[in-house]
């Protein structure tokens, strides 16, 4: 947009200055012109015009003269102005640019600002997702591991009951036998 901008502003430069020349062209091609005919004319007039007459035109021509030199005042002051505002147009056009790069450049400043910490960023959570990868393996192997103290406590729980279910029998055998062997014992003295 810029450039396309500049490029406008440099085309409008170029056909005021091609104008003004066309216009400079002209005028000098028409006051050349007409000091030529004034010059044919004063010469025509001094031989066949009467001085009244010539004295009634001379005063036309300086009449004339005057408007030229009006016109060509006039020309001179728009083409001043013209070229003013150009440089004016120019200058803000300048400003404009540079605000326009420092404003690019402080963009692009902030983006390599965003994507070093976005990349700072991605490696963290790299690095929290081998973590949780690595607990959710160690999770595991908890879980088989405590699965499988569960079936040993359950089996030594079996052993204990069939071990206690054995004590009570040996002992209700042996206090069997205690009470045979009293029995015995009392029936032999």
């Amino acid at each position: 947009m810029l450039r396309l901008t500049k490029a406008q502003l440099s085309e409008e430069l170029e056909e005021c200055r091609d104008q003004l020349l066309e216009a400079n062209t002209s005028l000098n091609l028409a006051q050349s012109q007409y000091l030529q005919e004034l010059q044919m004319l004063r010469s025509q007039v001094e031989s066949s015009v009467p001085k009244a007459c010539l004295s009634e035109l001379q005063n036309r021509l300086a009449g004339e003269t005057e408007i030229v030199r009006q016109l060509q005042g006039e020309l001179n002051f728009q083409a001043e102005q013209m070229r003013q505002e150009l440089a004016t147009h120019q200058e803000d056009h300048a400003k404009s640019c540079r605000l326009m790069e420092e404003k690019m450049e402080e963009l692009e400043m902030n983006m390599e600002n965003t994507q070093i910490m976005l990349q700072e960023k991605v490696s963290q959570l790299k690095e929290q997702l081998e973590k949780n990868a690595k607990s959710n393996l160690l999770l595991k192997d908890l879980y088989v591991e405590n699965a499988q103290l569960m079936k040993a406590l359950q089996v030594m729980e079996q052993r204990q009951k069939s071990t206690e279910n054995k004590n009570f029998i040996l002992e209700e055998k042996i206090s069997s036998l205690n009470k045979i062997i009293r029995e015995i014992t009392l029936a032999s003295q």
